[in-house]
């Protein structure tokens, strides 16, 4: 299992980033080239971090906080799971898009 750990930095109005909140994901999967690595995206003026981490549910679990969910980045999940990297929603629809027209 991989546990997604997102950082925010940059939040002007700190609307989602509290430095006493957590914010995880996990995800079924073990997509062994982005363990053990953090993912920077920059997004409007907020600068995000997202490490990821093996993560072993029936040992590990009673150890981690409760999370906040993911503000809204799932989709920076997805991508990594997808692509390796985090690319936008809209740069992916750009990509097939370009895929689509070159057939």
């Amino acid at each position: 299992m991989l546990l997604f750990h997102l950082r925010i930095e940059g939040d002007p109005c700190n609307k989602y980033y509290a430095r006493d909140s957590e914010y995880m994901a996990m995800r079924n999967d073990t997509l062994f080239n982005i363990i053990g690595k953090d993912f920077e995206y920059d997004d409007n003026g907020k600068h995000i971090i997202i490490s990821v981490i093996r993560f072993n549910p029936n040992s590990e679990r009673k150890k981690l906080p409760a999370s906040c969910g993911f503000c809204g980045y799932d989709w920076a999940v997805e991508s990594l799971i997808k692509f390796g990297e985090i690319i936008s929603v809209e740069d992916q629809r750009k990509q097939r898009a370009k895929r689509i027209a070159s057939l």
